[in-house]
């Protein structure tokens, strides 16, 4: 798949198909820029004649609060904890592979300035059978070794959970150590290594991430200017004051009869934007974010792996009034 998108063909024809419709655009952690991106298009190309209702959805954005250089180190801080993978682990196990329901029971802390997308015991239950039953016994072929892990995890919920002598700092080192054991196997999910490898290579061939090696000289060369181009577009949004850019959309979407909605969605134990973060957002944008949602016990990639998260914001969001 070498030919590029044409957004404005793509633009125009969304235009045509939501005519009196609700159009949702939604775009997580980086891909929030696009979204932005996308909708300023939609609206620039739309005539002024006809309601569009718009949902403009930002999960985790980078450089959402803040602004100038400072904000641009904070973002760089932020995305080199993703880039190991233990780091990842620690926060993405509670979706992953969750801790028995005690757990969750003991720590919940969840504040209510914004609305809960929840992660229920029932479906928790249902990703501890995804992991021991499929994702361990595709990607873990020893089943001595399968079941030496899967016992070392239950040893160290049922210390977590049932030694109440635990200090913080010892229980925090226990779901460190449980995080290394499971890191593995959620980089190899990240991957795509547990779906039957004819299913991996069609999904690499059709988001072209086949091995960089077999691509050519101006293959190469097209993808280094996207990247520049969107480094470049990174650093501007973050650099760039937030309320900025929504006030500036806001009052084009005024413009072209348009009525468009911000949705601000984090997780809770995402790194990108914290819950802490959200609340202060809930604040600072006030007058220009409709909406505020957390993703319960998720963390920033939680949503590639249990899609129940996206299904329910969207559910919530489509049953609103315009």
């Amino acid at each position: 798949m070498d030919q590029k998108i044409d957004f404005i063909s793509l633009q125009v024809e969304i235009l045509k198909k939501t005519q009196g419709n609700q159009l949702l655009v939604m775009g997580h952690s980086l891909g929030a820029i696009e979204a932005l991106d996308f909708t300023k298009g939609i609206l620039k190309i739309k005539d002024s004649e006809g309601l569009l209702s718009i949902d403009l959805i930002f999960i985790s954005p980078p450089g959402i609060k803040g602004e100038g250089l400072t904000s641009i180190a904070e973002l760089m801080k932020k995305i080199s904890f993703l880039v190991n993978p233990d780091l990842v682990a620690m926060k993405e196990q509670h979706v992953f592979y969750p801790l028995p329901k005690a757990f969750y029971e003991k720590t919940k802390d969840i504040i209510h300035r914004y609305q809960l997308i929840s992660f229920s015991e029932e479906k928790r239950q249902s990703r501890r059978k995804w992991f021991e039953k499929e994702i361990i016994h595709n990607l873990e072929r020893d089943p001595k070794k399968r079941e030496r892990i899967l016992m070392m995890i239950r040893a160290i919920d049922d210390k977590i959970i049932n030694d109440n002598s635990l200090s913080p700092t010892n229980k925090d080192q226990l779901l460190q150590n449980r995080a290394k054991i499971i890191s593995p196997y959620l980089q190899e999910v990240f991957q795509g290594k547990h779906r039957p490898e004819s299913l991996h290579q069609e999904i690499l061939v059709c988001y072209e991430e086949l091995n960089l090696k077999q691509k050519s000289l101006k293959q190469w060369l097209f993808y280094l200017a996207n990247l520049i181009i969107y480094i470049g577009k990174t650093f501007e949004f973050t650099y760039k004051n937030t309320r900025t850019s929504l006030e500036e959309l806001l009052g084009l979407a005024q413009k072209k009869n348009s009525n468009l909605r911000v949705v601000l969605v984090s997780s809770e134990n995402d790194v990108i934007v914290t819950p802490s973060e959200l609340e202060s957002l809930v604040d600072d944008l006030s007058s220009l974010v409709s909406n505020y949602f957390l993703f319960e016990s998720a963390a920033h990639s939680s949503i590639g792996y249990e899609p129940s998260f996206l299904t329910k914001l969207i559910s919530r969001l489509i049953s609103r009034p315009s």
